[in-house]
């Protein structure tokens, strides 16, 4: 569960590449690219695990309760804490996996 096995094999791995990997996301979206996409290639570029749960439309007036503001895409990070809004989602992995430049003023340029 390290970013990299190199890192591990090395001895350069951290705390904190532990830690990170450590978090379980899932992310809710119907079955189909539309605004989960971005949500979706980050977790790919950032080359992190996560689970796809991928709504279809019959299912989806029976499931719609069950998520924040009856909207998707829905993050889901360890099972608990419930993210809605694919910017808010989107803005949160990109700092999480540190693609969201290295200063204020990187971050409102980069995203």
């Amino acid at each position: 569960m390290y970013r990299n096995y190199r890192s591990f094999l090395d001895g350069t791995a951290t705390v904190f590449d532990e830690a990170i990997n450590m978090v379980k996301y899932e992310l809710h979206y119907f079955n189909l690219r539309g605004r989960g996409e971005v949500c979706r290639l980050l977790f790919a570029a950032a080359d992190r695990e996560y689970t796809d749960t991928r709504i279809e439309q019959a299912d989806w007036p029976k499931l719609k309760p069950k998520f924040p503001q009856q909207t998707l895409p829905v993050l889901t990070i360890d099972g608990k804490t419930q993210v809605s809004q694919s910017l808010a989602i989107a803005r949160y992995l990109a700092r999480e996996f540190k693609m969201d430049g290295g200063s204020s003023l990187q971050a409102v340029v980069c995203g």
